[in-house]
């Protein structure tokens, strides 16, 4: 991806010993059944169990190969796109790059803001008919739009991403950015990041590497479980980091990433 900050595209391939860990990592959760196997049988969380990933849709998880510069040691970093079981934060899992989370207080609090908001449009959709509108619902349904906006708009801004040279942006700037190289083209970025945007295995894993001051080396990313309904997805198949969302942070992500044999360009 292309970096704002040095004006230079950077990427990060895989590597025969990170797929090895990576369809490892997947064994590992078809064999325990959950994916939070890093704590004892009686401490696991039910929600964390694999039957979401089985019955539902699966997910992309990934494995990034990093090397502890102080003493040339090999660590492996895991990590689960978007959240499992409503579980952003995972024992022996990194953190996401979103600090806002949906767990916060401040998050919840606004939550439920909206969805009083939208209870009321329904009940009030319901005695006045399906297509009828009122001053009451009209103003309910702005003051929902302006709430979630703002709520979406916090959580950018809070998601800061640390690239290697320990320069630091957030999504939202990242995404303002790659939005301004577009103009003028025909379907030109959206203003708003999207729904998941640095919420994928690559941008957790990086930023995660980049705090932990190690150097990335090599990475894999495989899905598991339940197909999607579009289908384009095998379980144990490796995926490149999506184009329509990674590739407009990784670039920044990875600036300023070197190791002496490592397999970045």
């Amino acid at each position: 991806g292309f970096c704002s900050a040095c004006g230079c595209s950077h990427a990060i391939r895989s590597s025969p010993e990170v797929r090895e860990a990576c369809i490892q990592l997947l064994k590992n959760i078809e064999n325990e059944g959950c994916v939070d196997f890093d704590v004892f049988k009686s401490e696991r969380d039910p929600n964390l169990s694999t039957d979401s990933l089985l019955n539902t849709v699966g997910k992309m998880f990934g494995v990034l190969l990093c090397v502890d510069p102080k003493n040339g040691g090999e660590i492996f970093l895991k990590a689960f796109s978007g959240n499992i079981g409503g579980r952003w934060h995972v024992d022996g899992w990194v953190d996401p790059v979103v600090t806002l989370n949906y767990q916060s207080q401040h998050y919840q609090e606004q939550m439920k803001r909206i969805q009083r908001l939208g209870v009321q449009i329904r009940e009030r959709r319901q005695e006045l008919g399906e297509d009828m509108l009122d001053d009451s619902m009209i103003a309910a349904r702005q003051e929902q739009r302006q709430l979630s906006r703002k709520l979406t708009k916090e959580m950018w801004q809070s998601a800061i991403v640390t690239n290697f040279r320990k320069e630091q942006s957030s999504l939202q700037t990242l995404w303002d950015g790659a939005a301004a190289r577009q103009e003028g083209m025909k379907k030109p970025l959206s203003r708003m990041p999207p729904s998941g945007f640095g919420d994928c295995c690559a941008p957790k894993l990086l930023n995660a590497a980049s705090r932990l001051s190690l150097c990335p080396v090599s990475l894999a990313e495989a899905w598991w479980g339940k197909p999607p309904p579009g289908g384009g997805r095998v379980p144990y198949q490796f995926y490149p980091s999506c184009k329509e969302k990674c590739s407009r942070l990784l670039g920044f992500s990875l600036c300023g990433s070197s190791y002496h044999g490592s397999r970045l360009t």
